[in-house]
């Protein structure tokens, strides 16, 4: 006999057991129990960087970051957030990583970052477009590169000059290591728009842009 599925739930009020919250399936919703968290509503309020570490030190296992791309996705959801992909909080996992690295407290943290795994999906605002796969530390990067070369109001910066004024802000190390910065730029450029770090300037023509 097939054993039916949990439907997904599309809000945290509807979600009553762990394994309808998106992203979480059967597997991860053992995870979750085994660390002591056995309701949806448990999940409110908990540092997911804190639960993936635990889960690592109950099964004695260094566990994939994307366990913990998941475990953001569970707790946003459940603190109001719509459903999104595991791959959306990538970048969140990859920031909690360089935060913990710079303030000295979890080298632990850090090495998330520095897993050979460690990618992040950039997703287009373009329908039907395919989502592409960077190195994280690639996506930081550039991530920060254009954040610092745009600004907050007036008439923003024309894409066209972005790829260089991003080359400027990258050490020489990082444009050698990254080969096309141009490329790398309108990826990450796109996948700042989806996640609303960035906007287009309505009605220019060309583009241009301004950071949130």
């Amino acid at each position: 006999m097939t054993k039916q599925r949990t439907r997904k739930a599309a809000t945290a009020d509807s979600a009553t057991v762990l394994e309808a919250i998106p992203n979480i399936g059967a597997s991860l919703a053992n995870d979750l129990r085994l660390i002591g968290i056995a309701r949806p509503d448990q999940l409110i309020g908990r540092d997911p960087q804190s639960l993936y570490h635990a889960l690592c030190d109950r099964t004695g296992t260094h566990q994939d970051p994307c366990v913990l791309d998941t475990f953001i996705s569970a707790v946003r959801f459940m603190e109001g957030a719509p459903a999104r992909p595991w791959w959306h909080y990538t970048p969140e996992r990859i920031e909690m990583a360089l935060r913990s690295r710079a303030s000295g407290s979890a080298s632990r943290s850090y090495s998330l970052l520095m897993k050979s795994n460690a990618s992040v999906i950039c997703e287009t605002p373009t329908p039907g477009k395919k989502a592409k796969r960077i190195d994280g530390w690639k996506y930081e990067a550039v991530r920060k590169a254009i954040l610092a070369s745009l600004p907050r109001r007036d008439e923003g910066v024309l894409f066209r000059d972005l790829p260089v004024l991003v080359k400027q802000r990258l050490s020489p190390k990082e444009r050698e290591r990254l080969g096309s910065v141009n490329w790398y730029t309108t990826t990450v450029k796109l996948a700042l728009e989806v996640k609303g770090e960035i906007f287009r300037v309505a009605g220019a023509v060309p583009q241009r842009l301004l950071r949130k």
